[in-house]
């Protein structure tokens, strides 16, 4: 059985590669990063010591670099990708 600690792990992973994937900047990937363990936007503006609304408008930026139209879209990719890198209990 899976832990929530190996899915939250499998998902920062996921979050990872994709910031890679799409090359990200390092403020992007770390706000991706945020977004995966669950961070909201104003948790993720105090985090990086920025404004509400410049978070909102980055997030617009990657969720058109990666290819989705929004948060929903964005975490069902992540949790994809975590998945695959899940081994198959034997």
């Amino acid at each position: 059985m899976l832990n929530i600690i190996e899915v939250a792990r499998n998902t920062c992973t996921a979050a990872d590669l994709v910031g890679e994937r799409y090359g990200l900047t390092e403020t992007e990937r770390e706000m991706l990063h945020l977004l995966a363990t669950g961070y909201r936007v104003p948790e993720i503006a105090d985090a990086l010591f920025l404004a509400n609304g410049t978070i909102r408008n980055r997030l617009s930026l990657i969720y058109t670099n990666i290819g989705v139209q929004n948060q929903i879209q964005l975490m069902t990719m992540l949790h994809r990708i975590a998945a695959s890198l899940t081994p198959n209990p034997a």
